[in-house]
């Protein structure tokens, strides 16, 4: 067995994670995966995610990626959130238009309030 291959063994060990994840699992959630090689530990990326009031669980990992899951309501942000901080998002995506945000188009609050602004604006300008 290599080192990876033990890695993943020792990952689904760990009680307190999976006790978290029953204990949600009535949660509406979105699963993300993110690259292991993004110069983001998985810490550091959950602290992130923390500081802008997303909370994270059901953390795992792979030999090439990071795991977790967030609320629904909170995926679109979250995924705003990696993708302008450079971490590259491998889950299916949630919202498109988040990779437009930050890819150096109109930059912009993301989803829904992102919807709201380009309302107001256009009833504005008339």
């Amino acid at each position: 067995m290599d080192l990876g291959a033990l890695l993943d063994v020792f990952a689904k060990l760990d009680w307190f994670e999976t006790l978290d994840a029953v204990l949600r699992s009535g949660t509406p959630s979105r699963k993300f995966s993110v690259s292991r090689n993004a110069g983001w530990s998985g810490m550091a990326i959950e602290t992130m995610l923390k500081q802008k009031g997303v909370k994270v669980w059901e953390r795992g990992f792979t030999r090439d990626s990071l795991t977790f899951r967030v609320k629904s309501t909170q995926a679109r942000w979250a995924e705003y959130l990696l993708l302008g901080h450079g971490i590259p998002v491998l889950s299916r995506p949630v919202d498109a238009r988040n990779q437009t945000y930050v890819s150096g188009a109109p930059q912009g609050a993301p989803g829904l309030i992102r919807e709201v602004c380009d309302a107001v604006c256009s009833i504005i300008r008339g």
